[in-house]
């Protein structure tokens, strides 16, 4: 996704945390010059983030996922992606041959 696009969604998904839905543009002007202390990457990867996993959080908890995600970067670590409630389990294992004879036996 081209980044003015993921700002417009970003924005917009900011947006419906606030009561009466708008945002000042003195705001949004604010976070994008804090927002370009970090690399570019680490920006798009933490708007990214923010809109698929934390998107009733305001616009400063991006903030925190972008100072996260540079000081893995700095540090030649690989950022931890949020978990997947759905595959956090162990899967379980079946023999369908055996299965299946039992079944056709009864």
């Amino acid at each position: 996704m081209e980044m003015e696009e993921l700002k417009k969604k970003y924005w917009n998904l900011v947006r419906q945390t606030r009561k009466s839905g708008r945002i000042s543009p003195s705001v949004i002007k604010k976070a994008q010059a804090q927002w370009e202390k970090f690399d570019p990457s680490v920006v798009k990867q933490a708007l990214e983030i923010h809109i698929q996993h934390y998107p009733s959080y305001p616009e400063r908890y991006t903030l925190g996922i972008m100072r996260n995600l540079q000081r893995c970067k700095d540090n030649g670590m690989e950022a931890a992606r949020p978990k997947n409630g759905f595959n956090n389990f162990e899967q379980n294992h079946y023999d369908f041959d055996q299965l299946e004879k039992e079944l056709l036996a009864n």
